[in-house]
């Protein structure tokens, strides 16, 4: 009998993830720090500055951001500057300035700098391009759960005992901070902020905030303060992205007679999972495993999809299975998110999509949209910001008589007891002229069922990609080979720039 190994850890995830973002302020640290000053650096041998090894108290290795926010004021000793800041490593790497404010007349310096994918901790060196500061503060934070660089950045020079910086992120999170007598008050009124800070004497300390978002495209925004009586402001802003996905973990794998496996899993919630089973590690993609069953009825989870081979977890995560696995290629088995039976965004290709035109007007076209506003708004590159997509046309309005279908490959619904059907739609249409989608016949084309019928643009000033969907593919549909056939028909009366099509997904929702 084969011998069979479970996977304990997943190796790759083929679809899904979290909703929502997670974004963690792992440590922080403040300085000067009693007992833990910095080494000055005096420029005999080298450059001006500062040098101090926090890994006593700090760690960033690992984290996906280090930020630096930094405020210095150079009094009255080195009149007529402060220096500047000139490069900051942290273990040697360099972290790159998101937003620098240098006054000489007011003798302030303050600045936000970044490291993304931090690989060590060590040293943490400040180079001045001259003599150093009389008064400095600097915090560090190692924060996980933003995207990498910096999204937006911030500066103001107010009256010296009102010292404010607005700054709207394009997610629309307002990051405003305004410190008067040394105290600081959120803008927005959230309570998300925490102010790390709090000094009320000295004027030329920093003051710092963060904020902890749970929303992807929300940000951690730090805002440095070189002194409320010093006018030195200066933000810079961190976009939160969407939390890695945890699981699936196989937890257990056991032999329970010839040729069968019982195995436990732990995963998210509610999730649906299927099995490949492979004689190598690399899984490329391996054997997907079927006629999945359970030993007793209050086993965790519950058995479904195609021919059996989707264990979906309970409420906790759990699920638990039987796998008849004989012969190759099965020496490791490894757990997955179940794969899409379509997905598409364009990028590499054009997706095995084809076209059929059932008029003389214009045809839907694979590649870059570049149609510019004909008073429905323009339509530029693809969804989210990507290059490509299909449209009825790539470059302007679509002409009359225009009847068209863009239909995708064949999906093979052979097996499958459900399947949604989601994408995005850009549209820009005069008022009467109508996109609609089917379910079609692999073979005849013939139309089995149709998920949206005959639909109007409802915005004729504006053509904003748009995600529709998950749609539940018609009952009919299911059990045979199908496409996916997407109608636009319009006259070309007026300039309208037509339909625009991106980011096709099929999958079998959880049974």
């Amino acid at each position: 009998m084969k011998e069979f190994k479970a996977l304990l850890t997943t190796v790759a995830m083929m679809a899904g993830s979290h909703a929502g973002a997670e974004v963690v302020l792992q440590e922080s640290y403040k300085i000067p720090a009693a007992g833990n000053a910095p080494t000055q650096l005096d420029g005999g041998v080298g450059p001006f500055g500062y040098e101090i090894d926090v890994t006593a108290e700090f760690s960033a290795a690992g984290h996906d951001k280090l930020v630096l926010v930094f405020s210095g004021h150079d009094g009255a000793f080195n009149i007529p500057y402060p220096p500047e800041v000139t490069s900051v490593t942290y273990d040697g790497a360099a972290l790159t300035q998101a937003i620098y404010d240098f006054d000489n007349g007011a003798l302030v310096c303050a600045g936000i700098f970044y490291l993304d994918n931090v690989a060590t901790d060590g040293l943490l060196r400040i180079e001045l391009s001259a003599g150093n500061l009389a008064h400095y503060a600097f915090g560090l934070y190692a924060v996980d759960g933003t995207r990498p660089g910096v999204q937006d950045t911030g500066t103001a020079r107010d009256p010296l005992s009102d010292a404010t910086v607005t700054m709207t992120t394009n997610s629309g999170f307002f990051v405003q901070e305004t410190a008067r007598n040394n105290q600081s008050l959120a803008g927005d009124g959230s309570g998300d902020y925490s102010t790390l800070y709090s000094y009320s004497v000295d004027s030329y300390r920093v003051l710092s905030q963060y904020r902890v978002t749970t929303t992807p495209g929300d940000y951690l925004a730090p805002i440095n303060n070189g002194g409320a009586n010093y006018r030195r402001v200066v933000t810079a802003a961190f976009e939160a992205v969407e939390a890695p996905q945890v699981g699936p973990m196989i937890t257990s794998f056991t032999s329970v007679g010839p040729n069968l496996w019982e195995l436990e899993l732990s995963g998210d919630a509610d999730t649906a999972y299927e099995f490949r089973s492979s004689t190598t590690l690399d899984f490329d993609p391996g054997t997907l495993v079927e006629n999945l069953t359970q030993g007793d009825p209050g086993d965790a989870g519950s058995i479904g999809g195609a021919n059996d081979s989707v264990l979906t977890t309970d409420s906790n995560g759990d699920g638990k299975a039987r796998l008849t696995l004989s012969g190759g290629p099965a020496d490791f088995v490894r757990a997955q998110n179940v794969s899409p039976l379509l997905s598409e965004d364009f990028e590499a290709g054009d997706g095995g999509f084809t076209v059929e035109n059932k008029a003389t007007g214009t045809d839907w076209a694979y590649g870059e949209p570049n149609s510019p506003n004909a008073g429905g708004g323009a339509l530029i590159g693809g969804n989210g910001g990507s290059t490509n997509a299909w449209g009825t046309n790539l470059t302007g309005v679509y002409g009359s008589d225009t009847d068209t279908c863009l239909r995708s490959p064949v999906i093979d619904l052979t097996g499958i007891p459900a399947a949604e059907l989601s994408f995005a739609l850009a549209i820009d249409a005069q008022a009467g002229h109508t996109y609609q989608v089917d379910v079609i016949d692999d073979l005849t084309d013939t139309v089995i069922a149709n998920v949206i019928e005959a639909t109007e643009d409802v915005d004729f000033n504006n053509a904003p990609w748009e995600i529709v969907g998950p749609l539940a593919i018609p009952a009919g549909a299911l059990g045979q080979p199908v496409r996916i056939q997407w109608t636009f028909t319009g006259d070309g009366t007026f300039n309208y720039n037509g339909a625009y099509i991106d980011d096709v997904l099929v999958t079998q929702p959880a049974p």
